[in-house]
């Protein structure tokens, strides 16, 4: 029987660690709205029109972030940054 045989198969996130697999799962689109905002914010400080929803886009960004941060304490993890870029 060859090696390939007799490996298990692959290990899924949800059976390494349930924590952070639900994690993943509920701030996936979190992540690409907090992505979606940085531009946005940055094209509203250049255009007139836009500049009127600067500051709800800007807490949008910041509670997004806050929500990152608390979740990174929960699991352990040292760097709201590094869970953004882990999911």
């Amino acid at each position: 029987m060859s090696a390939a045989a007799r490996r298990p198969g692959p290990v899924t996130l949800a059976e390494i660690d349930p924590d952070l697999d639900q994690t993943v799962e509920e701030m996936r689109w979190k992540v690409g709205r907090y992505r979606q905002l940085g531009p946005m914010i940055i094209e509203a400080t250049t255009d007139p029109q836009l500049y009127r929803s600067l500051a709800a886009k800007i807490d949008e960004r910041g509670d997004l972030f806050e929500s990152f941060r608390v979740r990174a304490e929960k699991l352990g993890i040292k760097s709201p940054y590094a869970l953004i870029r882990l999911i």
